[in-house]
């Protein structure tokens, strides 16, 4: 929200739970409607097309929440009172280019719900892990400490990002042990006819990866319900589209995977220089099953400790710094 609107928001802000609700509404597994499946069936009078009012209602809900949004950053626009951000940029160029009002929503809306849902989730899957196995969490701090300081003597930067390999395959071991995609993958179509393996098949044939069966298949993967970001420490460890299928495959891979990188790199490296992850022994994490769409409650009990006086004193010191700075500053460090 920062950075496409230039505010910052908390989680039980009404607008970012009508968010949430939005993204729920594009979690329906792929070929539930008979129309995904059987597209004539699209060519019925609309009065016919049963689903339509169920489908329209989420369009409604959608759309709704969008220009609620845009309505909030038109008033400070008026009142000379809104920061510069990506929206302040986007509009105006939108307009010149011809984009529809519900073009440019389904833009901002699109670019707001992937950042805030799949990195929660990203950051919940990290703790969960190291909360369960901290062996891990030793080798890559190790790593921390050795860049950083043992004694915390600064926070980890966008400037540490080739001297910290460890985050790097600690991130792509977070998108294969629990992809935020779906299970199955992202569905995608042959735009031509195509033949493999003897079988041939024609343009427009839907296909799915599979993508839970390759991530946790022991003849791809060691030991794949283990949480071991080693397995990543080769000469492909930056490269995100190795070794895992997390943003995707194909060209249809997330539009907002360099983003989403970024975004993990600074989070996932400084929680684990600053914190320890304990798991309560009364409720184990199940991290099989984590429960990271559910919006309304933590996914697991843990505890989470400072790792020292020194590392609560840079926190402190770091936060209040970043709480002056202007958030094209911020918008600036994650396009880096």
């Amino acid at each position: 929200m920062s950075v496409v609107f230039g505010r910052r928001t908390v989680t039980d802000d009404p607008e970012v739970e009508r968010l949430f609700r939005t993204i729920d509404h594009l979690r329906q597994p792929p070929g539930k409607w008979m129309v995904n499946n059987y597209p004539q069936l699209a060519k019925l009078p609309k009065w016919l097309q049963w689903w339509r009012p169920y489908g329209q209602s989420l369009y409604e809900d959608t759309i709704g929440t969008y220009r609620d949004l845009y309505k909030s950053f038109q008033k400070d626009v008026e009142r000379g009172i809104q920061k510069d951000c990506f929206a302040t940029k986007f509009f105006p160029v939108a307009d010149d280019l011809g984009f529809s009002q519900d073009q440019q929503m389904f833009v901002i809306g699109t670019l707001i719900e992937a950042a805030s849902d799949t990195t929660r989730n990203s950051n919940h899957i990290l703790m969960a892990h190291a909360a369960h196995d901290p062996s891990w969490v030793k080798v890559v701090r190790a790593q921390l400490d050795e860049v950083c300081g043992h004694n915390a003597e600064r926070l980890p930067n966008f400037d540490d990002w080739d001297k910290l390999p460890l985050i790097h395959a600690t991130i792509k071991e977070g998108l294969r042990i629990f992809p935020n995609v779906p299970r199955v993958g992202v569905p995608h179509a042959l735009s031509q006819d195509d033949e493999y393996q003897g079988y041939r098949f024609k343009a427009g044939t839907v296909f799915v990866s599979n993508h839970f069966h390759i991530a946790t298949n022991p003849e791809e993967h060691h030991e794949p319900g283990r949480f071991n970001p080693e397995r990543y420490m080769n000469d492909h460890v930056m490269d995100m589209f190795q070794g895992q299928l997390g943003f995707g495959s194909g060209r249809r891979v997330c539009v907002g995977w360099n983003v989403g990188w970024k975004n993990m790199f600074i989070t996932f490296s400084r929680l684990l220089y600053c914190f320890d992850f304990i798991e309560d022994p009364e409720n184990p994490i199940d991290v099989e099953s984590i429960p990271i769409h559910d919006t309304n409650k933590p996914p697991f009990k843990l505890t989470i400790k400072v790792r020292s006086k020194a590392h609560e004193e840079l926190i402190l010191r770091d936060c209040k710094f970043a709480a002056n700075l202007d958030v094209e500053v911020h918008a600036l460090s994650i396009r880096r």
